[in-house]
């Protein structure tokens, strides 16, 4: 049942930001033992990433944020190349 009637154009952005967030969180959860590093544009949001926090603390995830490496999308590329790196390492 859709609430979008009666609720402010401020409640269905936080609405929007919680089901993000949620999302991020559970994607982190297919893979717990390894460490979760945020980054492209969406990322600056300080009001997602307060809400991805606040869960990541509550189920005791690692979730981290780009150090050196920008936020944005050139942080996001260099992601795609640490990955297909991955990928290509022969199999021992």
């Amino acid at each position: 049942q859709s609430d979008m009637q009666s609720l402010s154009s401020g409640q269905i952005a936080m609405k929007f930001h919680r089901a993000v967030a949620k999302l991020v969180i559970d994607l982190a959860k297919l893979s717990p033992q390894h460490s979760c590093v945020l980054t492209g544009g969406v990322f600056q949001n300080r009001v997602l990433l307060d809400l991805i926090e606040q869960l990541a603390v509550a189920d005791h995830l690692d979730i981290r944020l780009p150090g050196k490496i920008p936020m944005n999308d050139g942080g996001l590329s260099v992601g795609q190349l640490l990955v297909a790196m991955k990928e290509m390492e022969p199999c021992a």
